[in-house]
């Protein structure tokens, strides 16, 4: 069985093995662009466990007995089939392997992230439908791990399922992402192209302080930077948080990016657009002036907008 890849070591083919986010990074790295280090815990492990458990007869013998149109029943099929996973044990073959990576990464902290093989395609809204957890020590990484493939089967990701004619337990798989834990000062998201009007030609950037869970979740107000790229990269507008200026004691009408950091957040983000051909929906932070990726997915639907 295939334990464990290092993040180095993948590359974008590598989806059916480190999943969209994990084959995503790894090609990230490859080009050079700051990525956190760690490894993947790849599909494989994943269907040893399912294997191991019948996981498939599991949830096909519940699942029989729900209208998947009934969101309330919906629900109870989640929370029955993570009881599962969490009351499963993970093989002590992988284990051992994933414990003896985690000890090489010399860190107390991780970020666990999902990475499902249909996920961060350019069509299909997968995205934020699955789980990761963020600083998590070696006592809970074997649970975040099965919570990560647990929320393969959140009641989002189910009722999407139905809505698109998929079986609630199908051939896709799920690798999980192990990395050291980036606690950065600011952090955000970035578009490479706008992906309300489909100009190819205009960034858009936010940015929030501390980790960007809360703006990825809209939870906060971030700054927002409005860039062109083209004849060279200009920033042409700002909308300022006054909600982070007030919460941090910065003064008002203060950005949280200064221009020099905007200017070189667009030049990476154009970087890897180049590279991947597509437009681009990153997820970055910032920690001791250096700028780190830790996702990068297509901005959905783009393809079919356009056409």
């Amino acid at each position: 069985m295939n334990t464990v890849r290092n993040l180095s070591d993948i590359c974008s083919k590598d989806v059916s093995l480190a999943g969209g986010k994990g084959a995503s990074l790894g090609e990230m790295m490859r080009i050079g662009i700051s990525v956190p280090h760690g490894f993947v815990i790849t599909t494989d492990v994943f269907q040893q466990f399912a294997k191991d458990i019948d996981l498939h007869e599991k949830i096909s013998s519940i699942s029989k007995k729900i209208d998947p149109n009934n969101l309330s029943e919906i629900r109870d099929l989640s929370e029955e089939i993570k009881k599962i996973f969490l009351s499963s044990e993970i093989p002590k073959e992988a284990r051992e392997v994933i414990n003896g990576e985690l000890k090489k990464l010399e860190t107390s902290y991780v970020a666990v992230r999902s990475s499902a093989t249909i996920e961060d395609g350019a069509v299909d809204t997968w995205a934020g439908q699955f789980e990761s957890y963020l600083n998590t020590t070696e006592k809970d990484l074997l649970e975040k791990i099965r919570l990560c493939w647990a929320s393969f089967f959140t009641p989002r990701a189910i009722f999407y399922r139905n809505e698109k004619g998929f079986e609630i337990y199908n051939s896709s798989s799920m690798a999980v992402i192990i990395q050291k834990m980036v606690n950065g000062e600011k952090s955000g998201i970035a578009f490479s192209a706008d992906p309300i009007t489909h100009d190819r030609n205009c960034m858009i950037i936010e940015a929030s302080y501390g980790l960007g869970q809360s703006v990825v979740s809209g939870q906060t107000i971030p700054d927002r930077y409005n860039i062109i790229k083209k004849p060279e990269i200009k920033i042409i507008e700002k909308f300022l948080s006054l909600t982070h200026n007030s919460n941090h004691n910065i003064e008002a009408n203060t950005s949280i990016l200064t221009d020099k950091q905007i200017t070189e957040l667009s030049e990476l983000v154009s970087k890897i657009e180049d590279h991947f051909d597509f437009p681009c929906d990153i997820e970055w932070v910032l920690k001791n002036g250096i700028f780190y990726i830790v996702q990068c997915r297509p901005i959905i639907n783009w393809s079919y907008k356009t056409k």
